[in-house]
């Protein structure tokens, strides 16, 4: 998700879908300059916007209950409703992404269609983990180029959220205590599932810190970023 930016005039820009792709991703274009811009990483790569890159919004995948529940006062955007996604038969097709014929370069260190939690480490590059390794559990815990880090994904797995487990000095490790709630071992604080924040104990009212995640195909997410660590 992206802010638009702001206009001259103070109007927002507007933006199609091009009908282009770009790295196996879907291409957008802004109605005011008809520049291109990537739906992955939010570049604009082709025309009078060329270098510039929108604002990022932290989003999710949820579940309505879960997120109406967390805010009760959300807004709604609805879409008109049509019989049967245009895309029914790319989802079906396991080894068919982009397009049929552009199959080269791609890394082959997992099907092409795999869904995975692509991470971006700030500056330590970037993660993959496979929404599979996140069923049962609804978490994972490892350390990355130096960079300690904490996924949750307690419902679907599509929904991972990626924080940093560490709070100012203290890198922090994590348990599932016996009444299924998260507990970090050094302060014995209770961490909430959904947002990364202790809801009690001495560290009640930290959050850690979040990383930007991006529920994906695993050939396009090595396609805008092929030095990226596998979990």
């Amino acid at each position: 998700m992206y802010a638009r930016p702001q206009l001259e005039d103070g109007d927002a820009s507007t933006f199609g879908v091009s009908g282009k792709l770009w790295r196996v991703a879907l291409v957008m274009y802004d109605r005011r300059s008809r520049s291109l811009w990537s739906q992955v990483d939010g570049h604009a790569w082709a025309g009078p916007m060329t270098g510039q890159t929108l604002t990022k919004i932290p989003s999710q995948v949820s579940t309505w209950a879960s997120w109406k529940d967390q805010n009760p006062d959300t807004l709604v955007l609805v879409k008109p409703a049509i019989e049967r996604s245009p895309y029914s038969s790319y989802f079906e097709r396991a080894s068919w992404v982009g397009l049929p014929w552009t199959r080269g370069g791609r890394d082959d260190r997992l099907p092409a269609k795999t869904l995975v939690i692509g991470i971006e480490l700030n500056d330590s590059g970037a993660l993959a983990i496979t929404t599979e390794q996140l069923e049962g559990q609804g978490w994972s815990s490892g350390e990355v180029a130096g960079l300690p880090i904490l996924v949750l994904a307690p419902q679907d797995p599509r929904s991972a959220l990626a924080y940093v487990r560490r709070i100012g000095n203290r890198e922090l490790e994590f348990v599932t205590s016996s009444e299924g709630h998260l507990v970090d071992q050094r302060t014995g604080s209770r961490w909430d599932w959904t947002t990364g924040a202790a809801i009690s104990g001495p560290l009640a009212g930290e959050k850690l810190p979040p990383l930007q995640t991006t529920p994906i195909y695993w050939a396009t997410w090595t396609a805008f970023h092929p030095e990226t660590v596998l979990w």
